[in-house]
């Protein structure tokens, strides 16, 4: 239930912490560990299905906003949960004003979404999968931080969760109960394996 931002430090190093969590790489050194088990003893289905991982900049599907938001979940979702997600996440409001509600179809010429909006989907989408652990990825696009009901979602979905916090913007950070400067972590270990 702790939610860490990494701060100053480049992207690729935000980057490879996130890999390494989900699974995507090993460490050389070290180990990881969820629940003080190791991430290697743990199934990369099971891994995966606990972990959200939410970027601004993530392509919403060919669909209709029901399935956007129900893309990834790992059990057939019902209606009144994709609802219910749609709403902790701020986004009933516009997608009422849709031609077709819910059954709207999305990335075509007739029906365009405002990034604001995109994003709130993909959050609905992370609070339906309901998982354990939420990687928020700044590294190559920016939330709407100007907007109160996307940060709103943003607590929403990370509230009770073990949160990773990928960026630099004090918007976001300040979503974190601890930062981590990868920079200084980094040094205070060297000099402690050179002395």
């Amino acid at each position: 239930g702790t939610r860490v931002a990494l701060t100053n430090s480049d992207n690729r190093a935000r980057q490879s912490l996130a890999d390494l969590v989900c699974g995507f790489m090993s460490p050389k050194n070290g180990r990881i560990l969820l629940d003080n088990r190791d991430i290697n003893q743990i199934a990369h289905e099971d891994l995966h299905a606990n972990i959200a991982w939410v970027a601004p900049d993530k392509t919403l599907l060919a669909d209709t906003i029901a399935a956007n938001i129900a893309y990834g979940a790992m059990r057939c979702s019902m209606e009144a949960s994709i609802t219910a997600a749609a709403y902790a996440s701020q986004a009933t409001e516009f997608i009422r004003e849709m031609p077709h509600g819910f059954q709207t179809k999305i990335n075509n010429k007739d029906v365009t979404l405002s990034d604001n909006q995109r994003q709130r989907i993909l959050i609905a989408r992370a609070i339906l999968k309901n998982p354990a652990i939420v990687i928020l990825d700044e590294t190559t696009a920016y939330f709407d931080a100007d907007s109160p009901p996307l940060l709103h979602a943003l607590s929403t979905l990370i509230k009770g969760r073990t949160t990773l916090i990928l960026s630099s913007r004090p918007a976001i950070t300040s979503l974190a109960q601890h930062m981590l400067n990868l920079n200084q972590a980094h040094a205070s270990i060297s000099s402690k394996t050179l002395s």
